[in-house]
């Protein structure tokens, strides 16, 4: 089979490889779509830490097409979303309630592909930009709907994380004024969510008249690119001058984490979701936060409970409360995935339509 891998930092490569066999409680998964998120970019250029080679990818759905002996969560021909986080369900985190947490959620499966007789782990478990991928069931969430494979691959990490963060971190609700900064498919998700939450003022900040026009599309009031003198202004003045309930970062850098926090009201929520460089410095002092009341948390996977919010964004999608759809910005083929990836496929140039890229494979075309 085919897998997308990663052996030197700055680019990727297409390789035949190999499958491990199936363990006691493993699924093996046709993937029928991968999204390619902006963490695949920053591990394929080096911006995250990781151990090479790696196969990329983590979200992904498909159909399940073999099973181990004990299997229990799902059987051969259901359709799964894979989890990025699959707890163990056993661990102190997963006792608290904090699944997204777990202690054990790397454990649970070896990597799946073997390519010149050595085994190469999976992007975060998974590796999803391949034709198959062998897991641990409690990474594949069956899911019951006639939804596209492309649609239902982008649950697994943009909606869980950005959608998550609204109703699982921030909890907005019915009135709040929301910003969002970053309107890629993560921020996307943010700002649909807000929207069904029933926030009247949300507002998306991104450099890409694409991505302010695909908010729009979805669900924002407002949109803004983040620059200009009086942008902090004109924003306030869209809350009365107040500051806004709560703010998503989702690019990970110090001038956008501030801005954010800057836009803030007095007892606002900031919800971290950007993954920056490690040594990228946060450019809040100390005596803002005490004196303003305001909160800081960062954003794990949503803090989402993979077996509760799956079903749920897919409900909400044929409800039509989610739009899928209008988070994929193109599809292509596994073969193109070098071509576009180091460049930034999650979002990127100026030809290229917001939202995630997605690979299809030929079945699902």
């Amino acid at each position: 089979m085919r897998a997308v891998i990663t052996r030197t930092h700055g680019s990727c490569s297409v390789e035949e490889v190999e499958l491990r066999a199936l363990g006691r409680r493993d699924v093996l998964v046709r993937i029928a779509a991968s999204g390619i998120c902006h963490s695949d970019v920053s591990l394929c250029t080096g911006t995250l830490p990781g151990e090479l080679p790696v196969v990329l990818g983590h979200e992904g759905a498909g159909t399940v097409v073999e099973v181990g002996p004990d299997v229990t969560l799902s059987g051969v021909g259901d359709r799964v979303v894979l989890a990025a986080v699959a707890p163990c369900g056993q661990c102190w985190f997963c006792a608290r309630g904090e699944p997204y947490l777990c202690a054990e959620v790397r454990t649970g499966s070896a990597p799946s592909v073997i390519a010149d007789g050595r085994p190469i782990r999976g992007s975060s478990g998974l590796g999803t930009l391949a034709e198959f991928v062998i897991v641990d069931e409690r990474a594949a969430v069956a899911v019951v709907t006639d939804l596209p494979a492309q649609q239902l691959a982008v649950i697994g990490c943009a909606v869980l994380t950005g959608a998550g963060s609204v109703f699982n971190i921030a909890e907005t609700v019915s009135g709040d004024a929301v910003l969002v900064v970053g309107a890629g498919g993560i921020g996307l998700s943010a700002v649909q969510a807000a929207r069904a939450a029933g926030a009247v003022v949300i507002v998306a900040v991104d450099p890409s008249p694409a991505a302010r026009s695909m908010a729009l599309a979805v669900g924002a009031t407002d949109a803004a690119a983040p620059t200009g003198p009086d942008l902090a202004d004109e924003l306030l003045r869209l809350t009365s001058g107040r500051g806004f309930d709560a703010a998503f970062e989702c690019v990970g850098v110090p001038a956008t984490f501030e801005l954010a926090w800057s836009l803030l009201r007095r007892g606002g929520h900031l919800v971290a979701i950007g993954v920056g460089p490690e040594d990228a410095p946060t450019p809040i002092p100390i005596a803002q936060i005490v004196l303003t009341g305001r909160r800081i948390s960062g954003c794990t996977y949503g803090s989402s409970s993979v077996r509760r919010d799956i079903p749920r964004f897919v409900a909400l999608a044929e409800s039509g409360r989610l739009d899928l759809a209008a988070l994929i910005g193109r599809t292509i083929g596994l073969e193109d995935v070098p071509d576009v990836l180091p460049g930034g496929g999650a979002n990127a140039g100026a030809d290229v339509p917001a939202g995630r890229t997605v690979i299809i494979h030929p079945e699902e075309s």
